[in-house]
């Protein structure tokens, strides 16, 4: 910070061995107080964002109270028409004597600094008019939280000049009391003294009835010889203040010559106030003047906050991550950043270092510092104003590690872990099939504090996967974000953030979607009488990801005597078995993994039951021969159910692999044709099908007539103690049946 001085002359004049010298009141007091202050410039302070700077020099100067120019005059109406400084003199004009009846004339002789009233105040000051009889209204000091420049917007005549002012006060004399204006139509005194005060909607508040307690009041005779009054206005605050210091209760004793008014502990004024002379008429007028000859003064300048605001110069908003500065200032100091046109403010702070992104544009300003009303918006704000450079960032797709069919590996343009398809000799892969129209990367540009728009299109991400999560880079490597879910470039996108010097990266990770594979069984053809379908059968998974077909529970689910026809693949092509559809469709697709199973009757020849035992019986030794047929314990059933010309007919074939015979006793089997075959250690044919194939033969039937089965014929030389076992090896055939 920097404090501006102005040096004002002092005029001497060398007449011949005598000195006289040549003074300008006015002026005198102005160039000894700005040679007692003034001051080695120092160095520029730096504003820091988020931080208050306080000006200093605070403490309230007698002589700024006699300097004319810090004085500020407005007025309304004929009287009050030449209001202002007489010049050469210590005094100045409010009232010209002229007379408005009808629209009245006030007028305001504003110091141009507020008053601390946190603090004492104390202020002594001649006021006089030139009538002693009907005057004017009324004439005193004024204190209000508005600022000089909407002072005077206050009442004239009866309103004293704070009447339309919110929280001001009236102290010196109201030459024409006018009790009803007041609310009081019983009371009507002439020349009074007294404290007067308006509320939030700037209505003059009822007097008191005593020179002491609430809005005190008192009579006074007017002076008009010499300089008039001299009233001295003592504030003692009470050290009450409400939240954050805006308001202070404290004391306000007034000395007229012959009458104290004191205003004791009730009075709640806002802290920083604006504080003048105000005269008020309407059918009465005189002249009237204040005077500061004998002025003395005691207390601290009201100060003001002064709101440093650091603006995009582009988008003309505040810019993300700068706080504001507050400056403490007194009240009509004047406030100028570092920089061509602000070289004449009071006070000088240099702008902070543009930020990341940014460069110096300009600033405001200079700014006169201003008192406000409490609850009234700050009217003290300065902008300083950065260029923003363009910024370029980058989008980019990869998959999230461990997507099936990619490998993991690190980047370092994303600044973090990715996935890329494929089997890469510097990631880990994990096995699958993925999409290889990733990665995707799309760069875009913008300006530092520009909202970032994602410039997504609809198809960045594969059919059959999702966002995972995005990860955002802002400015560096370290400063990232994360988010989850397959919203995830919503959510960031709803931070709305900017652009920044630096890294501008948005990380978008994708995965693989479900996948459901369904394995549907149908009939090939369809049959009505055929056993109910086998239920769905369903393998979950994700896309690319290993599908791991059901055989065993499709082998399971297979209906009796039924088998498969073919399966069919999502992509239309057939395959005649499991293993072949599982190696032509190894994974999930994302477009679709239904598989069709058509099932077909199974054709097929067999024994459908063969006799575990043959049982010969037991016999007593005979001298003649014996011929025995074996009882059998269960069925001999053949079953053939091929179709067409796949069936050209059967034989069944008998051997003997133990034998229970030797030389001299035979093993035959007569068939239902009759024909005698005999058993021994060569296959030999003993049946055949029925010309009309049916499905199921039961040879066994056959075995019920005394005569066709399995004979042992024993001569009776054989015939010998003991027990004998064989086995018999039955041998079924597909063979064309002869015609």
């Amino acid at each position: 910070m920097r404090r501006k001085f102005t040096y004002q002359k002092i005029f001497v004049t060398i007449l011949l061995g005598l000195f006289s010298i040549t003074v300008w009141n006015h002026l005198i007091a102005k160039a000894i107080h700005a040679h007692a202050t003034e001051i080695t410039p120092a160095a520029i302070e730096v504003l820091v964002p988020g931080q208050n700077h306080d000006t200093g020099e605070h403490d309230l100067v007698t002589e700024d109270f006699k300097d004319p120019n810090r004085w500020i005059f407005s007025g309304r109406g004929v009287g009050a028409s030449d209001a202002g400084w007489i010049s050469g003199t210590t005094y100045f004009r409010l009232q010209n004597g002229r007379t408005d009846a009808t629209n009245g004339s006030a007028s305001w002789g504003i110091y141009d600094g507020g008053i601390d009233f946190t603090k004492e105040f104390k202020i002594n000051m001649y006021l006089r008019t030139l009538k002693s009889s009907n005057p004017g209204d009324s004439l005193g000091f004024i204190f209000s939280p508005v600022s000089v420049s909407n002072i005077k917007n206050g009442g004239a005549g009866a309103g004293l000049g704070i009447r339309g002012l919110p929280y001001s006060v009236f102290v010196g004399r109201d030459f024409y009391y006018n009790g009803a204006s007041y609310g009081d139509i019983n009371r009507y005194y002439p020349n009074q003294v007294r404290i007067a005060e308006t509320n939030e909607n700037g209505e003059i508040l009822l007097s008191g009835t005593a020179t002491t307690g609430i809005r005190p009041i008192g009579s006074e005779s007017i002076v008009t010889s010499g300089s008039g009054d001299m009233i001295t206005i003592l504030w003692e605050p009470s050290g009450q203040t409400n939240t954050n210091n805006q308001t202070i209760k404290g004391s306000l004793t007034a000395f007229f010559r012959n009458t104290v008014l004191k205003y004791e502990q009730e009075l709640e004024l806002q802290s920083n106030m604006s504080f003048g002379i105000v005269s008020a008429t309407a059918g009465g007028a005189s002249e009237m003047y204040g005077d500061v000859r004998d002025t003395i003064v005691s207390g601290t300048k009201g100060t003001s906050t002064v709101e440093v605001n650091y603006i995009n110069s582009r988008t003309n908003q505040k810019i993300v991550g700068m706080d504001k500065t507050t400056i403490t200032a007194n009240i009509s100091d004047t406030i100028g950043i570092n920089q061509a046109g602000n070289s004449n403010a009071d006070y000088i702070f240099e702008a902070p270092a543009a930020p990341s992104g940014y460069a110096f544009d300009h600033a405001d300003g200079p700014l006169t510092v201003e008192n406000f009303k409490v609850g009234t918006a700050n009217p003290n704000q300065l902008n300083i104003y950065y260029q923003p450079q363009e910024e370029t960032a980058l989008l980019s797709y990869h998959y999230l590690p461990g997507t099936p069919g990619t490998s993991t590996i690190q980047t370092a343009e994303e600044q973090t872990e990715v996935a890329i398809p494929g089997d890469q000799s510097n990631g880990t892969f994990v096995q699958g099939n993925a999409d290889t129209s990733l990665p995707l990367k799309r760069t875009f540009r913008g300006f530092s504090g520009d909202v970032i728009t994602i410039p997504t299109q609809s198809n960045d991400v594969p059919i059959g996967y999702q966002v995972s999560k995005v990860r955002f880079f802002s400015g560096n490597q370290t400063n990232v974000q994360e988010f989850v879910g397959t919203d995830a470039i919503e959510q960031l996108q709803n931070i709305n953030a900017t652009f920044v010097s630096g890294l501008n990266n948005i990380v978008v990770l994708v995965e693989a979607a479900p996948q459901i594979a369904n394995f549907n069984f149908v009939y090939e053809p369809s049959d009505p009488s055929a056993p109910p379908l086998p239920q769905l059968l369903t393998v979950t998974g994700v896309t690319g990801g290993v599908l791991e077909y059901p055989k065993d529970q499709i082998i399971v689910a297979l209906p009796k005597n039924y088998e498969i026809l073919s399966i069919t693949a999502p992509d239309g092509v057939s395959y005649p078995t499991i293993e072949d559809v599982a190696a032509n469709n190894p994974y999930f697709l994302a477009t679709g993994n239904d598989f069709l199973i058509k099932l077909k009757f199974k054709e097929f020849l067999t024994f459908s039951s063969v006799p575990n035992q043959l049982n010969f019986g037991s016999h007593k030794l005979s001298l003649s021969d014996l011929r025995v047929k074996a009882v059998h314990d269960t069925a001999f059933i053949v079953t053939d159910t091929r179709q067409g010309s796949q069936n050209n007919g059967w034989v069944l074939s008998a051997k003997q692999n133990q034998s229970l015979i030797n030389n001299g006793i035979t093993l035959s089997y007569v068939n239902r044709g009759g024909d005698v075959i005999e058993v021994n250690d060569q296959f030999n044919i003993i049946e055949r099908n029925r010309p009309e194939k049916p499905t199921e033969e039961i040879i066994s039937d056959e075995w019920k007539n005394a005569d066709k089965g399995l004979f042992l014929e024993i001569p009776s030389s054989e015939q010998k103690i003991g027990s004998y076992n064989g086995t018999i090896t039955w041998s079924l055939q597909s063979v064309p049946t002869p015609n």
